[in-house]
């Protein structure tokens, strides 16, 4: 998924943002509409009862305005308060003068106390109507049934909402604009360690700088610290890649002298043997530089890689090239023991450091793995084992214990190198059979790559 992740966010939060708004300005405008229509129907009960109240039958059982109106509206004509009592046979018993020429549906037949309410039009006016059911006589069942009715035009209502409407979606909308304002400036401010590491890793693209400084955020940090890892083992690698270069270049350069040397040599037989030693020695040094070079040393982001499986491999295999040996081959490796590297190379070590051991000993090898706060291998052979003054010798390229057994004399020097390349360690000492002992050591945390 591409695209700009500041824009996301901001898409995301400006919908939020109006979503809530606007649910909320429905809410405020629904919330008013109910109270305003509550308080109209307020009004009116208000109006009924104060013409309930001025009202009375005279004694020829018509009501006539005995009590004055305090609404003077109701006198007024086209006020927009109108006002009627209808007995429930269908007789008009009176009428606001307000209400002259205007026709309006009262409605008639209400039952004591009843209540009704209810909207409707007269010409262009819409209206809201309410009415009463009051009963004349000494007890509840005599007597002549009347219906009281109050209605009031609702075009100053709809005023007061359309101008209350108006106001709150102008403050909503300007309070929208106002927060998408402060959120693109907040994003900008909240992103703007992001656009510093871009910034520096083009810095360091462009050579001007090694690894991002760590005054990031605390957020950001793990990330930094990762992204310096990657570059520092670039870093790494890249230089290792020139010194091997360069070390074989010049370890080269001693043979082809030599063999230079040769082409004046009368002697067919001895220029014969000078270049199949110098061209056997060019195919050691080019052998051990390729091994040199293949070694990959600490990597981030690689899945460790279990040990049983891989001295599993190597020990088949030995077994093969070394049938005629019956080497007893003991394994005691921890359940779960890992190797934080390379599998590559994790063969390489296991192939070298086993086939030596192969090579040496009697009949009996002994590889152990454990695992506890990093991983470490021990190899025991019961061969004649090294000599102290040999122990550290045998570690140098090019030097083997016996020179009458086959070989380049390479294989615990490119041990060596890929300890090393772990920051590891590597001992050699004497098995509790009289054999040679290798004990690695390899950190589970391995120290960060100077710049």
């Amino acid at each position: 998924m591409t695209g700009s992740l500041g824009n996301r966010v901001l898409v995301l939060a400006t919908l939020i943002l109006i979503t809530g708004l606007g649910a909320t300005a429905l809410s405020v405008d629904r919330a008013y509409i109910e109270r305003s229509e509550r308080a109209t129907v307020e009004r009116l009960q208000g109006h009924l009862l104060l013409l309930v109240a001025a009202l009375e039958e005279d004694g020829h059982g018509q009501l006539i305005l005995a009590n004055p109106l305090p609404e003077q509206r109701f006198f007024t004509s086209g006020s927009g308060l109108y006002a009627a009592v209808r007995r429930n046979d269908g007789v008009d018993q009176w009428r606001s003068p307000s209400a002259q020429g205007i026709t309006i549906r009262y409605p008639v037949g209400l039952g004591r106390s009843e209540q009704r309410a209810a909207r409707f039009l007269s010409g262009q006016d819409e209206l809201q109507l309410l009415s009463l059911g009051i009963g004349y006589g000494a007890s509840s069942e005599a007597g002549p049934l009347y219906t009281f009715s109050v209605a009031e035009d609702r075009a100053p209502q709809q005023a007061e909402l359309e101008a209350f409407r108006r106001w709150l979606w102008g403050w909503f909308a300007a309070l929208a604009v106002l927060l998408l304002a402060t959120q693109l400036l907040a994003l900008r401010w909240l992103f703007r360690p992001l656009r510093n590491v871009a910034q520096d890793l083009q810095a360091i693209q462009d050579g001007w700088q090694q690894q991002l400084p760590d005054d990031y955020p605390e957020e950001l940090r793990p990330l930094v610290q990762h992204i310096n890892a990657l570059v520092a083992a670039q870093q790494q690698r890249l230089g290792k890649t020139r010194s091997t270069l360069g070390d074989l270049a010049h370890s080269l350069k001693t043979p082809l002298a030599v063999l230079r040397g040769t082409l004046d040599e009368q002697d067919a037989a001895a220029r014969r043997a000078v270049s199949l030693q110098q061209i056997e020695r060019m195919s050691q040094l080019i052998e051990y530089q390729l091994q040199r070079a293949a070694t990959a040393g600490h990597q981030v982001l690689v899945a460790p890689v279990l040990i049983a499986p891989a001295v599993s491999r190597i020990i088949d295999a030995l077994a093969k090239v070394y049938r005629d040996r019956h080497v007893d081959c003991q394994c005691q490796i921890d359940e779960g023991a890992l190797f934080h590297g390379d599998e590559g190379d994790l063969l390489e070590l296991l192939g070298n450091v086993l086939d030596n051991a192969y090579k040496w000993c009697g009949t009996r090898v002994r590889i152990t793995a454990r695992q506890h706060h990093g991983l470490e291998l021990v190899i025991d052979d019961d061969g004649p084992g090294i000599d102290d003054a040999q122990r550290q010798r045998v570690l140098d390229r090019g030097i083997r214990g016996d020179a009458s057994m086959p070989g380049h004399g390479l294989g615990l020097a490119i041990v060596a190198e890929l300890v090393a390349a772990y920051h590891g360690t590597l001992d050699v000492g004497r098995s509790e059979w009289g054999g040679a002992q290798l004990r690695i050591t390899i950190p589970l945390h391995q120290p960060a790559a100077q710049s």
